[in-house]
């Protein structure tokens, strides 16, 4: 089918024509790899693109037969043909690595990230690795060191980030999912900029193996798709316990959590009036929406009282940047990128760091530097160690009395290309929302609700007070068929 956009077809879509003998999981993916090149210039969406005619990344060796799915009754994996993409701060063994950052340019890891091998096992297809802010380290899409990525609903306004070009690449049809990281927000806040669907896991609930850290308590490997059932399909297959990551837990979905059970009964529960304050119209409007759209639906809202969360933004900033000057501690030019030997230590890792690191992980680096001085870490580090219990403790108190909340995701849909990126302080603040759920260790989901006056998707955030990401499924499907988001004309690639 010559010129068929098989990165805009759901996952239920895809199964199907692979099933039938319609199309092969390789035309597929050269089919993709071919529209994503043509639309790079406009978008910078894309790290690394293998050829179009590259065969699909495969797990080698015998460990691989672990990660293999059951298909049951001789059906096609759950995830046959699905064009994927990854965000470049997962490691694909061959691929270059960078993490946006010209510091790792020419890495290339030695292992594959687990997210890949199961995806891989899965039957998807990787296309390629996407383009980020630097280290995971941005809000906007806009600390790349190879620039930022445009949003393809209006080149001229942020994505979102730190994966913007994870999202890039699926709200302009050239993937159906993605999977990228969330740290304070890196997945939610692209998801709400470019009408998406964006599944942060619980802490936990997804091997980090194979992810270069920003932040380790509080890094996440999550998915962004179009569709409620299709974020559910692949957080199913990637919600694996992995014993090469002792920190996972993994979560039990099934492949069609995005479809079991209605909200019907689900307490939600919704901030006061005075905690919104700032917040625009708009995002205001698509509050209200998806609270009388899930009431509807049966769901039972009631106010409650939440911190203001500008307080969770100060913890998050401290900690976030204490544990990003640990694990970046170890880029000194000596193992990887901008190597250059015949001087002493301290002058190869000056220069490594000096030419390797842009402005806002340098930013972030002294701040973790002085967060964890000396004279400065029980004023600093120790009270954001409080405040983040609090938060959790205060999340735990709700879970008796609500089982998710309904929140913004930003303030503002997402704002034009260069309007924060002199102001880091207002640039932070675009984080505000989401880092609640990060700091306690909670699941959040994005859905899109409507379009802002000036065309701009807006989403709302759904943050579980469990550890349990099924009732975020649950009310994300109701809220998804009620608005119905997914079929809208103004799609990118609907509108070219």
């Amino acid at each position: 089918m010559s010129g068929e956009l098989w990165g805009a077809r759901s996952i239920a879509e895809l199964r199907r024509a692979v099933a039938s003998g319609e199309v092969s999981p390789a035309r597929i993916l050269a089919d993709c790899r071919r529209r994503a090149r043509e639309r790079e210039p406009r978008l910078n969406a894309w790290r690394h693109l293998p050829p179009d005619d590259a065969p699909p990344w495969r797990p080698r060796g015998d460990a691989a037969s672990g990660d293999l799915l059951p298909t049951g009754n001789g059906d096609v994996p759950p995830l046959a043909g699905v064009p994927v993409a990854l965000k470049a701060n997962l490691g694909v063994p061959g691929w270059p690595l960078d993490c946006g950052s010209r510091l790792l340019a020419g890495y290339a890891p030695p292992f594959a990230a687990a997210a890949a091998r199961f995806l891989a096992a899965a039957g998807a297809v990787v296309v390629g690795l996407t383009n980020m802010d630097e280290f995971a380290m941005g809000s906007s899409g806009e600390y790349s060191a190879f620039g930022p990525t445009a949003n393809p609903w209006d080149p001229g306004r942020v994505p979102g980030g730190s994966s913007s070009g994870a999202a890039a690449a699926v709200a302009d049809g050239q993937v159906t999912a993605a999977v990228g990281t969330d740290t304070g927000g890196s997945l939610r806040q692209p998801a709400h900029c470019c009408g998406l669907v964006g599944w942060k896991p619980a802490w936990g609930g997804v091997s980090r193996y194979g992810l270069v850290p920003f932040a380790s308590s509080l890094d996440t490997v999550g998915v962004l798709a179009r569709r409620v059932r299709d974020a559910a399909a692949v957080a199913a297959v990637i919600a694996r316990r992995d014993p090469r990551d002792a920190t996972c837990t993994g979560e039990t979905l099934p492949p069609d959590a995005g479809a079991v059970g209605g909200p019907a009964g689900l307490r939600l529960g919704i901030p006061a009036p005075d905690r919104l304050a700032g917040v625009d119209a708009a995002v205001r409007e698509a509050l209200a929406i998806a609270r009388g759209r899930l009431e509807e639906h049966g769901v039972r809202c009631a106010a409650v009282d939440l911190p203001p969360a500008d307080r969770a933004l100060d913890a998050y900033t401290l900690l976030a940047a204490a544990e990003a000057f640990s694990n970046l501690l170890r880029y000194d030019g000596t193992l990887t990128g901008r190597s250059r030997g015949g001087d002493d230590y301290r002058a190869v890792a000056r220069r490594a760091r000096g030419e390797g690191f842009g402005p806002e992980v340098k930013r972030r680096l002294l701040l973790g530097a002085h967060v964890l001085s000396a004279g400065s870490r029980r004023r600093t580090y120790d009270r954001a160690v409080a405040e983040r219990r609090r938060w959790a403790d205060r999340f735990r108190a709700l879970a008796s009395r609500c089982d998710a909340l309904l929140l913004p995701v930003m303030d503002t849909p997402a704002f034009p290309l260069g309007e924060r990126t002199d102001d880091p302080v207002r640039m932070h603040r675009a984080d505000r929302w989401t880092v609640p759920a990060s700091l306690a260790g909670l699941p959040a989901l994005v859905v899109p609700v409507t379009l802002a006056p000036g065309g701009l998707p807006v989403g709302v955030q759904l943050v579980a007070t469990g550890r349990g990401s099924g009732v975020l499924f649950r009310l994300g499907a109701a809220l998804e068929a009620a608005c119905g988001f997914p079929d809208r004309e103004e799609w990118p690639w609907r509108r070219r």
